[in-house]
Parts: structure tokens; sequence; C-alpha cells
């Protein structure tokens, strides 16, 4: 009789986990390149993922499609932004504003948010929902700390009161005209530091004359 052979347990091989927080950040950031580089209409789930890695199903597990993607691309971005809008107690609702406003200006005039500010208009006609997370999930981060301190202000004494998630709604608008407008078109391919300071002045004396107590 042959010996018994003993059978060993194969050892398992190593497989190379991603976390579901990695694997989210690396989503993002393919998606984010994919979107500004080819657009929203011509970027496919498929293609964010050769890049990320992933499966389909676990993209629209946590994203529920395309346009749910863009939506997170875009708020995660604009939270970021939102922590620079921070106001000093003492400095007068003049010069935060013209502070808010020149970060605010700047960051709507960086490339990539014009291209995606683009990718938001141009897929808004057949994708509603691409505009509708724009304003909810990305826009309401840059409006609220605005939003925030012209009620804090109000409280103070210094402003009238009023509907301010709306004035801080108004004031963006405000920002955007002129030389942003322009560049959004095309009309222009550059903004002068001295262009976004008179926009930005203008912008918020118009802005503080209906609201001064």
């Amino acid at each position: 009789m042959k010996p018994k052979q003993t059978r060993h347990a194969r050892t398992p091989k190593k497989v190379s986990r991603i976390d579901a927080g990695e694997r989210r950040l690396r989503t993002l950031a393919a998606a984010e390149e994919l979107f500004l580089k080819n657009g929203y209409a011509d970027t496919s789930l498929n293609d964010i993922i050769r890049v990320a890695g992933g499966s389909k199903a676990t993209l629209v597990e946590q994203f529920a499609g395309k346009a749910g993607l863009f939506a997170a691309v875009l708020e995660s971005t604009a939270v970021e932004f939102a922590k620079r809008l921070t106001a000093s107690p003492t400095e007068p609702p003049e010069i935060t504003l013209k502070r808010f406003g020149e970060e605010i200006l700047r960051f709507y005039l960086w490339p990539s948010a014009v291209l995606a500010y683009r990718g938001v208009i141009a897929a808004g006609p057949d994708n509603p929902d691409v505009a509708r997370a724009f304003y909810l999930r990305a826009h309401e981060h840059i409006i609220a700390p605005i939003a925030q301190q012209l009620l804090d202000w109000h409280g103070r004494g210094m402003l009238l009161d009023a509907d301010f998630h709306a004035e801080a709604d108004r004031f963006t608008h405000m920002l955007r005209s002129g030389v942003y407008e322009q560049r959004l078109l095309g009309v222009t391919k550059r903004t002068s530091g001295a262009q976004i300071t008179a926009q930005v002045n203008g912008a918020v004396r118009m802005f503080l004359r209906g609201l001064s107590s």
C-alpha cells in the first residue's frame, strides 16, 4: 500500500483590498478628471471605472448613477472651498464681503470651475438632475456661510432683516456678472486681479446699499 498522503491546506493568495473610503476618493478623482476633460455627456461610467477601478454595480450603489456622481464631484469641491469663508467678529461687513467676494470670484474663474459650470449648462436641458444637483449639493455649500454671516450681522443690529439665504444667493449672482460671464462664454481667456477687485467692490457696494441699517 502506498503511504497515505497528507493534504496541506492551500495558503490563500493575498488580495489587495481598497476600503470604501479610498475607493470613493479614487472614483471622485477619476470622475472629476474625465468630466472636465470630456464633458458630462461624453463621459460614461465605464470610462470612470477604467481609470478608478471597481464595478458599475458598486458605483451605482454609491452614487446612484452618473448624475449623482457628477453632483458628488461638484459637492466635494464646494465643501472644501466653503471652509475658507470664515469671518472675524471684529471685521466690518464691507471688508468681510469683499474678502468673501474675492475668494468666490477667483474660485468661479478657476479653469476647472469654468469647465464644470459649462458642463452643468450643457447637460441641463436633457439632464435636469444635473442642474438640480448643482444647486442643491454644490451651490448651496457656498451660499450657506454667506447667509449665516448675514444673519449674524443682523443679530448685532448691523443689517436690516431679510431673507438672508436669498440675499446670499443674490450676492453670488452679482459676483458672477461681468468678468465671469465673459470667461464662461469664452469672450475672454484671462481676468486680471484689478478686474476681479473692481467687480467685487462694485457688487459689495450695491449689495450692502439695500441691507444696511
